[in-house]
């Protein structure tokens, strides 16, 4: 905000950003709409993206925050990471223009439409709305979406319009492509769309674009100003939210791959990711070969609490020789932090108790990267190198 310079202390914006492939003059056109062709977004005429990112401006003559984004399709280490960081854009966004200049309208861009509809109301919703609370800002304002512009010029080939004939308008054309691949677009509020024909050596005519845009901004019913720095703390929540590591090999016309952990369980194959650390409602199934099954302190259990417990040669309090002692005379022990030795499995001549008597026996998830040797806390070995350096 500061960086703005904007009169106001923290004004009340709208938020506006504009997505399209690599190329087909996303900041050309934010320049032209809103600053009369002052380039307030860097263009270049070179093959390489200029827009690395998101970029983002201020007009205060219509209390808007523009966002440029990075241009699909282009060159990128992982094009995951890219289009996660789009729909984050695209969830705070009241207007969102979809610019292309392909011939026709292509397949991948209501693809991309469609799963940024899905993660708005699967994952973006509720966090808005937390946000909204958290900062007492009345109303409902992310009840619904943003408002959907496509932007589409053409060279040669005809833009979507109006027919008579059949009775269909450019925007339900759209709806019906969206419904012939089988896709949504339910969190849209509304579809608007703007074709453009631009011969060959002409300059491109934004009055239409331009015109959209002003009718949208000026319409409060749905979408209602917000204060900057209300939209820097949604930006905020959803980075701190969804920042977990996606491979650049994951499928990427999935949006539930870009909001949920790909970790899966090792035994199971199967899990839920709401926080870290790794946490599944299922329950696991055994596995020989990973011995994913713990004991628990039913004592503990009783007293509300869960505690895993192991099966050990010596206690933590015995030296090496006594505890080795002790286990050749009354076996092995299993050994509770709360309530000390609770079990032998030789205390008696006869009439020994099992493990399954003092213990609860779990199913455990095995999830890959973390430390599961079930043995670790046998302290037997490290008493073993310390009599070792202690006779040395």
């Amino acid at each position: 905000i500061r960086q703005f310079k904007c009169s106001q202390q923290d004004p009340k914006v709208k938020c506006v950003s504009i997505i399209g492939n690599t190329g087909d003059g996303k900041s050309y056109t934010l320049n032209q709409v809103f600053f009369n062709g002052k380039q307030k977004f860097h263009t270049s005429s070179t093959t390489e993206s200029c827009t690395i990112g998101v970029w983002s401006t201020l007009d205060e003559n219509q209390r808007t925050l523009i966002l440029d984004t990075e241009g699909r399709l282009g060159l990128s280490q992982n094009d995951n990471i890219r289009n996660r960081l789009l729909l984050k854009i695209l969830c705070v966004s009241d207007i969102v223009i979809y610019r292309t200049k392909a011939p026709k309208l292509p397949n991948d861009m209501f693809q991309f439409l469609s799963d940024a509809s899905n993660a708005f109301l699967k994952y973006f919703k509720k966090e808005l709305e937390n946000v909204m609370k958290n900062c007492r800002v009345d109303g409902p304002m992310s009840a619904m979406g943003p408002t959907l512009i496509v932007f589409h010029e053409t060279q040669y080939t005809e833009v979507l319009r109006d027919h008579l004939q059949c009775q269909k308008t450019a925007v339900e054309q759209l709806k019906e492509r969206f419904e012939k691949m089988n896709l949504s677009y339910d969190a849209y509020s509304s579809i608007e769309y703007v074709g453009t024909q631009t011969p060959g050596g002409e300059s491109t005519d934004f009055r239409d674009i331009k015109a959209a845009i002003t009718e949208t901004l000026e319409n409060n019913k749905i979408r209602s100003p917000r204060n900057l720095s209300v939209i820097f703390k949604v930006l905020k929540a959803l980075n701190e939210k969804f920042n977990h590591a996606i491979p650049p090999e994951m499928p990427s016309t999935l949006p539930d791959d870009f909001f949920a952990c790909y970790f899966k369980c090792l035994s199971s194959a199967n899990h839920q990711k709401e926080k870290s650390p790794h946490e599944c409602k299922e329950r696991c199934s055994y596995n020989k070969e990973l011995d994913n099954e713990v004991w628990k302190c039913l004592q503990c259990h009783r007293d509300g609490r869960d505690t895993i417990v192991y099966g050990k040669l010596i206690t933590k309090g015995d030296s090496l020789v006594q505890g080795l002692l002790k286990y050749v005379w009354s076996g092995f022990v299993i050994e509770c932090p709360y309530h000390g030795e609770i079990y032998r499995s030789r205390k008696h001549w006869y009439g020994n108790n099992e493990p399954k008597d003092v213990t609860r026996v779990e199913v455990i998830h095995i999830w890959p990267g973390e430390d599961n040797n079930r043995v670790a806390s046998d302290v037997t070995p490290r008493k073993f190198i310390e009599m070792v350096v202690y006779a040395g």
